[in-house]
């Protein structure tokens, strides 16, 4: 297999060198822009890309918000399952449908400009064969996500800044977050919250994970939760797995559940030994809405989601209208009219036709 790669470059950069020298009707040449990805290593892009491998999970929902779903390749195939991207967007019939780590064959065939890759590691490898792969997730380096939150939106503007309904879109969007963040936060000062209970969150975008599967170090949801004063206890974790027995010993004040399999994790929680959780005996067991993207990952509805916990953590202190504003967000960057219907199930994380998953 490498061999064969390594003879399919050679042609390929034989074949470039001689469109090059061509002294006739030669096309204008490519512009690059130097960025910077996650983790703050430099790489010459094209301008204004044409092909992207979404493999990200976390990049397909943003180009289509932003208006460039004509520059999408394909996409990652567990984002096409999702049955809300099904119903929704009907252009995702014309994305192929990328696997997680698919070979550098697999792009090179389809000659995509720009790959948003889901890890580094993967990324790394496809940089060493020449391929034009940026990490973008939603875990960001070890440090945490606090300076990411505006990344994609950056480099959506450095890389096709010259549309401008692009960069209206995008600073609408980093406008409605930034005011989110700000009304929640002044708020949670000004009635003394301070940061204490701690919340542990389930992923059940797997069937039949209970609620121990979570995710570790210190993700976006990290950084959401901190700014609401709750303390996530998967930063503390080795792994994205966690004992049954030692999430009795930490018992977390609140379970916040998300994922297409979100009912059957909640189901698990209240058999034994689960049931014995302060959160669950409580009702502190909270959902996380699913629509075209899962609301906990950043995407065009990250204002939303931000709302929506704190409505659920405080509802003391917030009473924000989530279904009118879901209806407003995918009007604003979907151009979606969601019936009363349709914006009922996304919030209580179900399917199309009103099931679980």
């Amino acid at each position: 297999m490498k061999k064969l790669l390594s003879m399919f470059l050679v042609v390929l950069l034989v074949s470039t060198m001689f469109v090059g020298c061509s002294d006739n009707n030669e096309e204008p040449k490519e512009e690059y822009v130097t960025v910077q990805d996650m983790y703050g290593n430099s790489i010459e892009i094209v301008k204004n890309p044409q092909k992207v491998a979404c493999v990200s999970r976390t990049t397909y929902d943003f180009l289509i918000a932003f208006g460039l779903g004509d520059k999408i390749d394909g996409v990652y195939e567990n984002v096409l399952a999702n049955t809300w991207v099904q119903e929704l967007n009907p252009t995702q019939e014309d994305y192929f449908a990328y696997e997680y780590n698919p070979s550098a064959e697999t792009y090179i065939s389809r000659d995509v400009d720009l790959i948003f890759s889901p890890e580094e590691r993967i990324t790394v490898e496809l940089r060493k064969l020449g391929l034009p792969a940026m990490t973008v997730n939603h875990y960001g380096p070890e440090e945490g996500y606090d300076n990411q939150m505006f990344f994609l939106a950056d480099l959506v503007v450095q890389l096709w800044g010259e549309d401008t309904e692009v960069v209206e879109k995008v600073e609408y969007w980093k406008n409605d977050i930034t005011t989110t963040i700000d009304d929640i936060t002044n708020t949670l000062d000004d009635n003394n919250i301070e940061e204490g209970k701690s919340i542990h969150y389930v992923r059940a975008d797997k069937k039949d994970k209970g609620i121990t599967y979570t995710e570790n170090t210190r993700p976006y949801l990290e950084y959401i939760y901190r700014l609401l004063k709750v303390r996530t206890i998967g930063q503390d974790l080795e792994s994205n797995k966690i004992s049954a027995e030692e999430l009795l010993v930490i018992n977390p004040d609140y379970i916040v559940i998300g994922g297409i399999y979100q009912n059957g994790a909640v189901e698990a929680s209240k058999v034994e030994p689960m049931n014995k959780l302060t959160a669950v005996k409580e009702g502190n067991v909270l959902t996380i809405p699913v629509g075209i993207s899962q609301f906990e990952h950043p995407s065009s509805v990250a204002s939303v989601f931000i709302k929506d916990q704190a409505n659920k953590l405080y509802p003391e202190l917030f009473d924000y209208d989530i279904a009118k504003l879901t209806k407003e967000a995918y009007k604003y960057y979907y151009n979606i009219d969601l019936t009363d219907e349709q914006t009922k199930n996304i919030l209580e994380g179900k399917n199309p036709d009103g099931q679980y998953e």
